[in-house]
């Protein structure tokens, strides 16, 4: 039988009223700096004008998640279902959760907005979101065990590591789906911990509520939870009563029932969808060096963050183990290893690969980040021991931190410029754009459909730092024409055959004969057809 009891550090060196509200402070001034951060994500100049203003995000595919979005929260509106036909693309074609399935957080921002198509909507969800990861993983912290003082060290790593360049490029990339999903999971796990220790009301609401939101975030992920579920409840549910089984039982039940009105949706229409591609070329020599150069890593800074998060983090599940809180050790170490090994793995295998477990590097670090927190209380409470008084451990503590610092000033500097502003993402269609657009609705009408040949989309590294723009999606908004075409190039949907790819069109023929048309580096060559 393993019982989890609560580490002397925290009820010693941090358990003081002092202390609390020490740590109550920095948890409020890091949620104000994501606050700063996530506006910067908005422009350095009238950000709040840029957030709530109707320009649309371009950047990677947030445009095809708000297009979808809006298709989705107006078809949930009308039938109460998020699958609907869209007549605008292609030659018509189903939206449903295989095509696009990022874009159900937009359907919730949309839906809550009055379900209109209202890119200010869209981009203060996106920032309420980025709100929430301190939140998140504050409540995770709390849930593991950890006192004030680890909870601040370990919501200040996993914000390093969401501002990191890994969780950059998918937010970037618009994989808003994914970094939501991923952090629910660990806060659900952050959960699980708690209400094994302290069962009731609050932590069973706490359960539900991720399962809830995790399920219809990401599925994928946790569904890959159901085995830490096994392992959890192997490990702790002989010494709980009855109604523990069912309030643990009930509120995986209940978050999947209450996604019962989409999830079915997956079966329904899994035959449309043609054979994933895999987003990242896997590596040709699988090597120690090739994958630890690989780009899933980011740069220096973030290789060294990685590293310290994941070796320290080791050392807190042993910690965790060797203190009979198991549970949480095994749940820990399984959700960052298991994260881990399939994200490298994802690089190096090609089935894998296409599945896109390339980008579970962030989880497998926010899981570390729990026990490596627990780690580094333990190391300060020992300090603390052996030099005869907290404040001399503490004392101790910063020295060893400025020295460190200075061996790693290169990777600290880093971090500093980071925490100065995020790198805004594109928002607004720019005037080129929008000459486009005044040229399209000028020079041709509604009834006929516009051809717009795409470009297939880059791999490796200048895909992943620099991904392409699918604003065209929002072509049938911003001109009341129907394309084929523009769409999206990587949609993998059988009904994609109608459309151009790559100069398929390009001074060629149509089905009409000799079309005009222009090239346009915002998205590709159109035909008026």
């Amino acid at each position: 039988m393993d019982r989890q009891v609560s580490s002397p550090a925290e009820g010693s060196a941090y358990g003081s009223v002092r202390a609390k509200w020490a740590a109550t402070l920095i948890l409020l001034g890091l949620l104000a700096w994501q606050a700063w951060m996530t506006l910067t994500l908005f422009g350095t100049e009238q950000p709040w004008r840029r957030l709530l203003d109707d320009q649309p995000i371009v950047s990677g595919q947030h445009p095809l998640h708000l297009y979808h979005g809006y298709l989705g929260a107006r078809a949930f509106r009308e039938r109460g279902s998020l699958c609907c036909f869209d007549p605008s693309f292609q030659a018509g074609y189903p939206k449903t959760p295989l095509f696009d399935s990022g874009s159900r957080p937009a359907e919730l921002f949309l839906a809550l907005a009055g379900k209109t198509f209202a890119p200010s909507a869209y981009k203060t969800g996106l920032a309420i979101c980025c709100l929430l990861v301190p939140l998140l993983l504050a409540v995770a912290a709390r849930g593991v065990g950890l006192g004030p003082g680890g909870t601040v060290l370990a919501t200040g790593a996993g914000l390093l590591i969401w501002w990191g360049a890994p969780c950059r490029q998918l937010l970037e990339a618009g994989e808003l789906d994914l970094l939501l999903g991923s952090l629910l999971a660990v806060t659900h796990v952050g959960i699980l911990v708690g209400y094994d220790r302290s069962p009731g009301f609050l932590a069973w609401s706490g359960l539900l509520l991720t399962a809830s939101l995790g399920w219809f975030a990401h599925p994928p992920i946790f569904l890959s939870l159901l085995p830490l579920h096994l392992v959890y409840y192997l490990s702790v549910g002989v010494k709980h009563r009855l109604a523990w089984h069912v309030g643990l039982v009930g509120s995986l039940a209940a978050g999947i029932a209450v996604n019962a009105f989409w999830l079915p949706d997956w079966l329904n229409y899994w035959w449309i969808c043609s054979p994933l591609p895999a987003p990242v070329l896997p590596l040709e020599h699988r090597t120690l060096y090739t994958i630890w150069s690989a780009e899933l890593w980011g740069g220096s800074a973030d290789r060294a963050l990685a590293v310290a998060v994941t070796l320290v983090g080791l050392i807190g599940v042993v910690i965790l183990n060797q203190t009979k809180q198991r549970a949480a050790a095994r749940l820990l170490a399984l959700g960052a290893g298991g994260s881990l090994v399939l994200a490298v793995a994802g690089i190096a295998w090609e089935p894998l690969g296409r599945v896109g477990t390339s980008k579970l590097l962030a989880p497998a670090l926010w899981y570390a980040v729990l026990p490596a927190a627990h780690a580094l209380v333990e190391a300060f409470r020992q300090l603390g021991v052996a030099l005869g008084s907290p404040r001399r451990g503490l004392v101790a503590s910063c020295g060893f931190l400025a020295v460190g610092g200075l061996g790693l000033r290169p990777h600290v500097d880093t971090f500093v410029a980071r925490s100065r502003g995020a790198e805004p993402l594109a928002v607004g269609l720019g005037p080129h754009r929008q000459n486009l657009i005044e040229t399209l609705i000028a020079t041709t009408t509604p009834e006929a459909r516009i051809l717009w040949e795409d470009r297939s989309s880059p791999t490796g590294r200048s895909a992943a730092l620099d991904p392409p723009s699918r604003w065209t999606a929002l072509l049938p908004i911003l001109t009341e024409r129907a394309f084929i075409g523009g769409l999206d190039p990587d949609s993998r949907l059988d009904h994609a055959y109608a459309s151009g790819i790559d100069q398929t069109w390009q001074g060629g023929r149509s089905a009409t004969g000799p079309t005009p048309s222009w090239n346009s580096s915002a998205g590709g060559t159109t035909s008026a057809g």
